[in-house]
């Protein structure tokens, strides 16, 4: 009997929406992925020599997309159109993955969707914001999102991340938190955890 094929996944599923359980699970399993490539990539000889950590905008971007290591977007996001967030070749060191996205958006500029592409060629995965919002939150703004199959991104590679925005293009003005996990060798930003 043949092997059935399934289809794969994209996009976000609305996280309020979902299991606790199944939300720590997807995290999980970024995590257990980007250790995979991290090895792959040799990067360590061994899980113990790595560190999987929060992504740190202005620290694994650069200050030419964030002035802080906080998710305030300094693109002028607006306009009816896509707008560039990030641009980044990443090191031969680290390798970086998003698996989500939350934040109140502002009330002059509504970002609707995120774009991932690798370098300006392929494009990975686009996040349909709008149909993760929170019901239960003070605003309606507030928006809470899943990946049905994390972005991940290998050492090397160009990460790319559009930001389509309706409203008035203001900079400084977007707080949109992408969820996501870096992986790199013990002590290249951080420690990790307990060690002596």
């Amino acid at each position: 009997m043949a092997e059935e094929r399934q289809p794969k996944r994209a996009g976000l599923l609305n996280a309020e929406l979902l299991p606790k359980e199944e939300i720590a699970a997807v995290e999980r399993a970024l995590e257990d992925e980007l250790v995979r490539i991290a090895l792959e990539a040799k990067l360590a000889s061994s899980p113990d020599e790595l560190v999987v950590r929060d992504i740190l905008p202005k620290t694994d971007f650069g200050s030419d997309y964030f002035a802080n290591d906080e998710w305030v977007w300094q693109a002028a996001i607006g306009g009816n159109t896509w707008v560039l967030g990030i641009k980044k070749d990443l090191d031969n060191d680290f390798a970086v993955g998003f698996y989500g996205v939350r934040g109140p958006r502002s009330s002059t500029t509504k970002t609707t969707m995120v774009k991932f592409q690798l370098g300006e060629t392929a494009t990975k995965d686009i996040w349909h914001i709008e149909q993760c919002r929170c019901p239960g939150a003070n605003s309606a703004d507030e928006v809470f999102g899943i990946t049905r199959s994390p972005v991940v991104y290998y050492p090397n590679d160009t990460v790319v991340v559009y930001l389509y925005g309706t409203g008035t293009a203001t900079a400084d003005a977007e707080t949109l938190v992408l969820l996501g996990k870096v992986v790199e060798p013990v002590g290249r930003t951080v420690q990790g955890g307990v060690r002596r």
